[in-house]
């Protein structure tokens, strides 16, 4: 049975029609993941903000500024009750290694700020000095 040429020009048509939908499924796929890709992303870096956000909050919050003071004033009596250079450099390299980026606003007292100092320079041999006695 022969096709007449309706039958044929709509074959060509429903061709057409499938390739043109295939080509279309793809590009909407493509621009789906790209879209979550994004997303993502978004999400991550937001996530990331907010939490650097809370961090420094919680930095500036009175509850973390008297921890850190009352952790000075406890390793500055450390620091003065030992005559050993070596234990002295210890009692600052850990307080260094505890408060690495402490605001010294929030320190009150001048020889707990004058401490913090001197630990976050290096210690007393840093300084060629005592540094507090």
């Amino acid at each position: 049975m022969k096709k007449t040429s309706f039958e044929r020009e709509v074959d060509e048509n429903i061709k057409e029609m499938d390739y043109v939908a295939g080509k279309m499924l793809w590009r909407i796929v493509i621009i789906i993941v790209i879209i979550s890709a994004l997303s993502g992303v978004i999400w991550v870096v937001s996530k990331r903000t907010s939490v650097e956000v809370e961090r420094k909050t919680f930095k500036e919050s009175t509850a973390y500024n008297e921890g850190a003071a009352q952790f000075l004033t406890k390793s500055y009596r450390e620091y003065n009750q030992t005559d050993d250079p070596a234990e002295k450099q210890a009692v600052c390299e850990y307080v260094a290694l505890r408060y690495p980026n402490l605001n010294t606003e929030h320190i009150e007292d001048k020889t707990l700020r004058d401490f913090y100092i001197l630990c976050i320079s290096g210690g007393p041999s840093a300084s060629g000095g005592s540094g507090g006695n």
